[in-house]
């Protein structure tokens, strides 16, 4: 496969509005129902995440993704449009039907935090966790640790 190909095929898997509606309203003490937007923009790769209740206008994450080629691997690194930085790359790799992501530790700048993301979608479904943990004592802060599960969405 070519390398436009391959991004080509990327993105077409990954753009579209998600949302966990099912997870949500199963288990509300557990999972916010989230929403989640992967978009172009003046040919930009962007993506949005909000909870349902407030609606897109109140978007908690707005990102811009610039996407690269490494061997079989799509790179996309990430800017965060909210707090104005940049943000940890993520690397997929094909994996059977689905991209995925499974980055072991990515430091924020001068936040004394790291963060565990795992990422992966395969064009109807979209599945991601996020966990932010102390760099000084490697206590869990915030998100979904491993052991909690995965949000997952399904495209509209």
């Amino acid at each position: 496969m070519s390398s436009s190909t391959i991004l080509e095929s990327f993105k077409s898997d990954l753009l579209g509005l998600y949302h966990n509606r099912f997870q949500a309203y199963s288990d509300p003490s557990n999972w916010a129902f989230i929403c989640v937007k992967y978009y172009l923009e003046d040919f930009k790769l962007k993506s949005k995440s909000w909870h349902h209740t407030y609606g897109e206008q109140s978007a908690y994450r707005i990102f811009t993704h610039d996407l690269t080629l490494s061997g079989d691997s799509v790179v996309m690194s990430n800017y965060n449009e909210i707090e104005n930085e940049k943000s940890c790359d993520l690397i997929f790799s094909r994996s059977e039907d689905w991209w995925v992501s499974n980055n072991s530790v990515c430091l924020l700048q001068n936040k004394d935090m790291y963060v565990k993301t795992f990422v992966k979608f395969n064009g109807i479904e979209y599945h991601s966790r996020d966990a932010g943990y102390s760099v000084i004592s490697n206590e869990f802060l915030w998100g979904k640790e491993a052991s909690d599960g995965e949000f997952i969405f399904v495209k509209q």
